[in-house]
């Protein structure tokens, strides 16, 4: 199951702990350095 964020109205305190699939992000996204990157699952 999964469950898209932008689905839920109010404040959920979750934070993001990784980004997976970095190697194929649009050019237009800037990943943060604080969170580990990934180039693959």
């Amino acid at each position: 199951m999964s469950i898209q964020m932008g689905a839920f109205d109010t404040r959920t305190g979750l934070t993001i702990t990784g980004h997976i699939f970095a190697a194929e992000k649009g050019d237009y996204y800037d990943l943060p350095d604080d969170v580990p990157i990934s180039e693959g699952a």
